[in-house]
């Protein structure tokens, strides 16, 4: 009995596995922030785009700079078209989302202080996961390596830097954002149950044998 009760359980403990590892990734996505560029001043960030909350995220065209500021972060910083996406006044950022993330990679500028220092976080549940502080530069675009899984809010706070235009600025430049949206199995949740109901049938099933 405890032996059929074994196999049954490792056969489950494999089902559950096989849909962790085979369920496909929801909207794998890399947001270039094309489709929210307008002539004009920097605008928000609306929820919703690539699936994701934002909080003090804005798309801009560093052009429109371009004679005040040549050659700012924001045009150094388009890794593809010319439309970025910036943290708000210089101030802190993040994006999160309903369900668990990757965050795989992004192509990061700093846009008017030269030696910009970048911390960037990754929480699920409020619960912190990772860290790394970067240093960007006002010249070029730098694209960096995450992969950070299963988090569900990133947060992004600039700060130091020496000013390039006579201006200090804490604004960096964000282009080809590539996040996976990674929600569990709709199923997982069923198979667990399952799983806790094969534990207590076999107990039963053992307490009445040894009052037999």
């Amino acid at each position: 009995m405890i032996r059929q009760y074994l196999r049954t359980l490792l056969v489950a403990i494999m089902v559950l596995g096989s849909f962790v590892l085979l369920s496909p990734a929801v909207n794998a996505a890399t947001l270039d922030f094309e489709s929210l560029g307008a002539p004009g001043a920097p605008a928000k960030i609306a929820d919703g785009y690539g699936d994701l909350q934002w909080n003090n995220f804005y798309v801009v065209d560093g052009h429109r700079y371009d004679a005040d500021f040549p050659n700012n972060g924001y045009i150094t910083g388009a890794s593809s078209g010319i439309y970025v996406g910036l943290n708000g006044f210089g101030e802190a950022a993040s994006l999160s989302s309903s369900s668990t993330f990757d965050f795989i990679s992004a192509s990061l500028t700093a846009a008017f202080n030269e030696g910009l220092q970048l911390d960037i976080a990754g929480f699920r549940n409020g619960a912190q996961l990772y860290a790394q502080t970067v240093t960007l530069t006002t010249q070029m675009y730098a694209t960096l390596l995450f992969n950070w899984t299963g988090i569900d809010e990133l947060t992004f706070v600039s700060y130091g830097g020496k000013p390039v235009y006579g201006v200090s600025g804490r604004q960096f430049a964000l282009d080809d954002l590539n996040v996976v949206q990674t929600p569990l199995p709709a199923a997982l949740p069923f198979l667990a149950t399952g799983l806790i109901g094969l534990g207590f049938a076999a107990r039963r099933r053992r307490a009445a044998a040894k009052a037999a």
